[in-house]
């Protein structure tokens, strides 16, 4: 155990960890608690030792805290490489050499010796690795300075012990070969060549194979050429090139790796302006390194803008562009850091047998190479900051441009990038787009086809470019015919490019769904049902069935991964063409029962709300009666009038959309439940200024609701409508006595007392208005006499 959190030392392991670390997947039912035993006594030894607070336990399990006097073998063997490769770097190599022989000297054995666990064999493969990479870079080193002699027995005795390894033998060769020992030197490679063919099915590489022809070649060495200052043989047999060397032999080209421009780039003028403010003034170069992070949703245009600007830039970086698409939100694995290092240093003049395995010293590496230089980095597609950290140069005259469909906080809060969100073009830019694609003759033809080829198209760079290649392989079809497709087919399907599976709106958005997790994208579609413009957390919790703080962290992911919108806080809204895609994915993975259910715990939850806010706004009107077939969540109440009316404000246009979609479609109670709840607060909110403007709105669900109960026959319904109507319709005159009198005649028909004096009670309110009060004192009075003796007050 010991052994392992030394190895993991300042790291906090949980006992499940240790658990698996210890026996793998033969754990005994007593393993936890034979942890905590070794937990124990080891901490009484650490505290004999001297070492009292070492091993502290914390909320995700137990941490060996190392301070920076501690030594422990594997840190000191991995700081002394990576100082060495360093000082190799830098020309340095006797130094590196020496450097080298300390990491190595620390070595007493293999590692682990002694220790039985789980984890031993793998973290003993990985230290061996270590020191064998260490060991042949050593022998790398000193047979550049002509050490020859020195390290020939010592790479016989690696290749006895590793007899299957080629790099020790490639320098074994070419040891052998400079210290004038040719026949040696291919007996070597002989050997190795038999025992890969014969034993394994395998040939030698191309690398090892061309040392063998060119050492052939070359004849025999004398004495005075083996000394580093006299070489004249080939390169392939004196040492490989170090960095430097390959440095000097590529100064020449600078690497250029933008992918080309996009044709016809339009729009984003402001975000432009934004990354050029980045840059420093004078041309000279920064005092730190910049990073701009450009996020957006899929199609919104993040990889076009970043190439397009980096070629308007490039000049400002003399020393050359790097470009590599991460992969994050494609198809397939993303790429990992150390793949990317190995590419950039090659790319800059590192061979790719010199760059090191691991992450840590290839950054490091990296770093190094970057250090002097003024380049244009360009990481497209990342997926999260971790996959971008370790190609982030050093020093201060570079620049890294990152595209993501993430919002990549860490970067912003750590590195100190500069974050660009992209969203959908302006129309303007939109327009310009599709001109400059199909030509300004073609477009000036059908200019409000036009318009509504980019609105249908969500104003998004991805749909435009799409739907443009289409009409541009069709130069006789109108315009006007693909509008009408998109406006009444399938949009997603139409919006593809048929020989390219990448080109699509859809793949683009299927990338970022696919790598949500299962309750992500089930929030993610179930949001897609809600009738209105936006959703909250508490709509959402009721759609889900979750608990509304899971709900919140859930739509604050989607937003942060672009699948959502977040234009005012706490309320979350699709772009268009997303919320097609979410209603796809909706009706292809959730079964129409749970469809249903989720549609009729939001209405619940609208309803529920409406009332509760109902009744604290103006508890004294009568309104029908509502009550839930299921519990209701989540279930909200107010404690003061402000909240209620802040609640009814900032939902009103969703509840006015839900009214609109009942009674259209169904379920016809909610249209007229929820317009009668909502008749007191459009009375509430009415004032002179604006008595036709949103209070029409109200008179328009009164009139849908209105319309619903006369179709179905519901009397009682009917009655309370038309008096909800004569209500919000008094500034219309007689039209609203007219519907008065209609609803008091109903409900002396259907012999409710309650629904007759509400309907004379509102036939009084609307006379008074129209400023007959004699009218209106009888009618008031009528409606006082059915309160005696009623069900309750008359409002």
């Amino acid at each position: 155990m010991l052994a392992y959190l030394i190895l993991n030392a300042n790291l906090t392991i949980s006992a499940d960890q240790l658990v698996s670390a210890l026996w793998g997947g033969s754990a005994p039912d007593t393993a936890r608690k034979q942890v905590h035993v070794l937990i124990s006594r080891l901490r009484q030894v650490l505290r004999d030792g001297g070492a009292r607070e070492s091993l502290v336990s914390r909320s995700g399990g137990y941490t060996l805290t190392l301070g920076s006097d501690d030594t422990v073998d594997t840190v000191e063997f991995e700081r002394l490489t990576a100082a060495a490769r360093d000082e190799v770097v830098e020309g340095r190599r006797a130094a590196g050499c020496d450097l080298y022989r300390q990491a190595l000297a620390l070595w007493r054995g293999p590692a682990l010796c002694g220790c039985t666990a789980a984890f031993v064999d793998a973290a003993r493969s990985r230290l061996q690795e270590q020191r064998l990479i260490a060991q042949e870079e050593t022998i790398e080193a000193e047979l550049t300075l002509g050490r020859y002699t020195g390290v020939v027995g010592e790479l016989y005795v690696m290749r006895e012990e590793h007899p299957l390894r080629e790099r020790p033998v490639n320098l074994l060769m070419r040891a052998l070969h400079r210290c004038g020992r040719r026949p040696e030197a291919a007996a070597v490679f002989r050997s190795f060549d038999t025992l890969l063919r014969d034993e394994h099915g395998l040939d030698v590489s191309a690398d090892l194979a061309e040392l063998h022809h060119a050492m052939l070649r070359s004849g025999p060495v004398t004495a005075a050429q083996t000394h580093v200052s006299t070489l004249q043989v080939p390169a392939l047999l004196s040492a490989v090139p170090t960095p430097l060397a390959w440095r000097a032999m590529s100064d020449g080209a600078a690497p250029a790796q933008l992918p080309a421009d996009v044709a016809g780039f339009t729009g984003r003028a402001e975000d432009i302006q934004l990354l050029e403010s980045l840059l420093p003034e004078g041309g000279g170069p920064a005092a730190t390194v910049v990073v701009a992070a450009i996020t957006g949703g899929a199609g919104t245009g993040k990889t076009a803008l970043a190439v397009h600007w980096a070629h308007r830039v490039r000049c400002r970086f003399p020393d050359g562009q790097l470009y590599v698409n991460l992969r994050g939100y494609s198809p397939g694995p993303s790429l990992r850091p150390i793949e990317v290092l190995t590419r950039f240093l090659h790319a800059l003049g590192v061979p790719p047998d010199h760059v090191p395995p691991f992450v840590d010293e290839a950054a490091t590496m990296y770093r190094g190479r970057l250090a002097d230089r003024r380049m244009l980095i360009v990481l497209d597609n990342a997926d999260h900051p971790g996959q971008v950290r370790p190609l982030l140069p050093g020093g201060n005259g570079s620049m890294v441009l990152v595209t993501s469909r993430d919002q990549l906080g860490g970067l912003v809060a750590r590195e100190g990038a500069h974050r660009l969100v992209l969203g959908p073009l302006p129309p303007s830019a939109s327009h310009e787009l599709l001109i400059r694609v199909l030509g300004a003759e073609r477009a000036a033809v059908e200019p409000d086809a036009i318009r509504d080829l980019a609105r249908l198209c969500g104003h998004l760079p991805l749909a435009l470019r799409i739907a443009a290649a289409h009409l541009s392989g069709l130069p006789h079809r109108r315009v006007a015919s693909l509008v009408a497709r998109l406006g009444s087919g399938d949009r997603l399907t139409e919006l593809r490019v048929a020989d390219d599976d990448q080109a699509t709106v859809r793949t683009a958005f299927d990338q970022s769904y696919q790598l949500l997790p299962d309750e992500e994208r089930r929030m993610f579609r179930l949001a897609s049902l809600a009738d209105g413009v936006d959703v909250t957390a508490e709509a959402g919790a009721a759609l889900a069935g979750v608990p509304v703080r899971r709900t919140a962290l859930m739509l604050d992911r989607l937003v942060a991964v672009h699948l959502l919108d977040e234009p005012v806080e706490g309320r979350y809204a699709f772009h268009d063409l997303v919320r097609i895609y979410a209603m796809d994915r909706l009706h292809h993975e959730e079964p129409a029962t749970r469809r249903s259910a989720a549609h009729h715990a939001l209405l619940a939850y609208y309803l529920h709300t409406a009332e509760a806010a109902a009744r604290v706004l103006y508890p004294h009107l009568l309104r029908l009666p509502w009550r839930p077939e299921q519990p209701v969540h989540p279930a909200p109440e107010f404690t003061s009038q402000e909240q209620a009316l802040r609640w009814l404000d900032d939902e009103r246009a969703n509840l006015v959309a839900v009214v609109r979609q009942a009674a259209d479609h169904g379920p016809y109670d909610v249209a007229w439940l929820l317009s009668d709840t909502l008749r007191g607060y459009f009375f509430y909110r009415m004032s002179p200024e604006d008595l036709r403007g949103q209070f029409g709105e109200a008179a328009d669900l009164l009139d849908r609701a209105l319309r619903l109960c006369r179709d179905l026959g519901n009397r009682a319904t009917r009655t309370v409508t038309m008096r909800s109507s004569a209500v919000v319709l008094r500034d219309r005159g007689r039209s609203a006595a007219a519907v008065a009198e209609d609803a008091a005649e109903l409900s002396e028909r259907i012999g409710g007392r309650r629904y007759t004096g509400m309907s004379l009670n509102a036939l009084g309110t609307v006379e008074r208005q129209l400023d007959n009060p004699a009218s209106a004192l009888d009618r008031s009075a009528e409606s006082a006499g059915f309160a005696v003796g009623g069900d309750g007050p008359v409002s």
